[in-house]
């Protein structure tokens, strides 16, 4: 007898083809949670931790930042209506009443002038005295003789016991002339006009050092303010 092949009735195709896409559902079901997974999982990794309620061990930056200290604070203030100005200086320094010079018919203009001295009592800027180390003495000018560029010229031909050296400078936003006898400088002056000429000069003993009291100067120069 003949082997006849034998054919699958249509109700088995049927359920072979039910379990085939059974099966097919389930493993795309399973493939589709595990890519949910995946992604949980890294969403996870890169979530921040939650903050618990303690306070930070360190503070902002900004309360750590150190406050500005005036090296000025403690230091004296000078006001004079004569001068038209107010600043400080050190503890330690003397300072002396306004003097008048001028006012005469030989010398009409009148100049005020105050005197400060360290570390000993000189009320006189044209001398040191025994144990003087710096002096500084403001003048002031209502009404000056000269131009301002020509009593600048006037200066710098003088002599002042060294060679002068011209620069600009701003006191209390007014633009100044500085003019230092040698570099590094033995004396200082600053010329400016602001309703009259000021004329600032800062001098140092014999034997001192001016870089020992510059920033002092500089400084003083920094509180002036004018009335």
């Amino acid at each position: 007898m003949d082997n006849q092949p034998i054919s699958q009735t249509p109700e088995l195709c049927c359920k072979n083809d039910r379990l085939f896409k059974a099966l097919a559902l389930i493993i795309g079901i399973l493939i589709v949670i595990g890519l949910f997974g995946n992604i949980y999982l890294l969403l996870q990794k890169q979530k921040p931790p939650e903050q618990s309620g303690t306070l930070p061990t360190s503070a902002p930056a900004e309360i750590l930042a150190t406050p500005t200290i005036d090296p000025t604070a403690d230091w004296n203030k000078y006001t004079s209506s004569l001068l038209g100005i107010s600043f400080k200086y050190p503890s330690g320094w003397f300072s002396h009443k306004e003097q008048t010079i001028g006012g005469v018919s030989e010398r009409p203009n009148k100049i005020y002038e105050v005197v400060f001295s360290y570390p000993v009592d000189n009320p006189s800027p044209q001398d040191f005295v025994s144990g003087q180390k710096a002096g500084i003495t403001i003048s002031y000018t209502p009404e000056p003789e000269q131009a301002f560029d020509v009593y600048i010229n006037q200066l710098m031909g003088q002599e002042f016991g060294g060679k002068l050296h011209k620069s600009e400078v701003f006191i209390a936003g007014i633009k100044a002339i500085a003019i230092n006898v040698n570099e590094p400088p033995t004396n200082r002056f600053i010329v400016f006009d602001n309703n009259g000429r000021y004329f600032i000069s800062f001098n140092i003993e014999r034997n001192e050092q001016y870089e020992t009291y510059r920033r002092a100067f500089d400084q003083i120069l920094s509180t002036f303010k004018f009335q």
